[in-house]
């Protein structure tokens, strides 16, 4: 369900060393927990569990035992049996989860390393969810500890080579989604690349990707140079206006073509141009509203499959198709914005759309199962 069941126990009853725990204030305001005993100082090994059949299998909420910051960077010390590379730490001010997978040196929602902070809750997940290991666990070592309590937490992981950041933010709370490109990764989910969607019960607008019926936050693909398309899944939670932010487009080939589609009204936007949008939410949206295209979703582009028996032309304030015998599909016509303006059903003959009141340039692309064409007509 990815919801906490609360399970009320006496303050007397130890503590498990390893563990992690969820604490709260019972009343509107702030509140401390006093925790006794005596400090951790050596190596704790934790056994990890997994319950086949379950949709929360191999998951474990583990807890910093020491009293110090210890770093999550997969040295041997770690001695990570069947663990996958990523922890998840939920963050209250964003709302939403930091992850940090040590394989790929990538973090989420602004965590920049794996330091995580004396009494830090975080949760692991192993390998693989169907128990076919002899066993799953880890040690939190005290050869990873460090001094520096001054460690910043949470600054900013600025851009990295062959790393898009998608920020969705509404109000105070926000989210990030992260795809990267790596030559060692498949298209299914990698263990030692790619990061779970973890779904707080918190009012944070959350963005994430797919792969079959596995929810990502971090996303490897190996490439994408044939114009891949990824539809990205976006939950506002509450309704008003948000703002999507994408970063690290300076590392990517400048030929790249990079656009925002929003299925919602219809909006192509190129983020080389603007890498900012603007726009309104409400509930419910639809989950796949957004699309991210690395080509031109308009059609300008050399693309393969490309119709060359179909005319496109415009004459006064009409566009005319003319498409040959057995090729049915869909006409749309975009301003220069990328803005849909009109669409029709493409049929076999001549196709004509009247543009009343339009005048200008116009993207006019036709869409069949044998391919795409698309041309630039005037509008008088």
């Amino acid at each position: 369900t990815n919801y906490f069941n609360n399970l009320f126990n006496p303050v007397t009853i130890p503590l498990n060393v390893g563990e992690g725990y969820f604490v709260w204030s019972v009343t509107s305001a702030p509140d401390y927990a006093t925790l006794n005993g005596t400090s951790n100082k050596t190596d704790v090994p934790v056994t990890l569990t997994v319950t086949p059949a379950t949709n929360n299998s191999g998951w474990n909420l583990m807890g910093n035992p020491f009293p110090c910051v210890v770093d999550w960077n997969g040295n041997a010390s770690w001695a990570l049996n069947n663990v996958g590379s990523t922890i998840y730490m939920f963050d209250a001010a964003g709302g939403n989860y930091k992850t940090w997978n040590f394989s790929t040196g990538i973090g989420t929602n602004g965590q920049s390393n794996g330091y995580i902070a004396a009494t830090q809750g975080f949760w692991v997940r192993t390998s693989d969810t169907l128990a076919s290991q002899s066993s799953y666990s880890l040690t939190i070592p005290e050869a990873e500890r460090l001094a520096d309590a001054t460690t910043d937490f949470y600054k900013d992981a600025g851009s990295q080579e062959n790393i898009l950041r998608i920020n969705v933010k509404k109000d105070d709370f926000s989210d990030e989604y992260v795809l990267g490109i790596n030559e060692n990764a498949t298209e299914g989910f990698d263990n030692d690349y790619d990061a779970y969607k973890m779904f707080p019960n918190s009012s944070a607008p959350l963005i994430y990707s797919s792969v079959g019926n596995t929810k990502l936050t971090v996303n490897s693909v190996p490439g994408i140079e044939n114009g891949e398309i990824i539809p990205l899944h976006f939950i506002p939670k509450e309704g008003g206006t948000c703002e999507l932010t994408v970063d690290g487009l300076e590392g990517f080939i400048p030929e790249l073509p990079v656009f925002l589609e929003d299925k919602k009204t219809h909006y192509f936007q190129n983020l080389r141009e603007d890498a900012e949008y603007i726009f309104d939410s409400e509930m419910p949206d639809e989950i796949d509203r957004f699309v991210l295209h690395f080509s031109n979703p308009m059609g300008m582009d050399d693309i393969p499959g490309l119709l060359t028996d179909i005319n496109i032309w415009s004459w006064q304030n009409n566009v005319i198709v003319n498409a040959p015998g057995g090729i049915k599909g869909e006409l749309n016509i975009y301003d220069m914005l990328g803005k849909l303006v009109a669409s029709s059903v493409l049929q076999e003959g001549r196709n004509e759309v009247q543009m009343n009141g339009s005048e200008g340039f116009f993207i006019v692309k036709v869409e069949t199962e044998k391919g795409i064409k698309s041309e630039k007509v005037f509008i008088r």
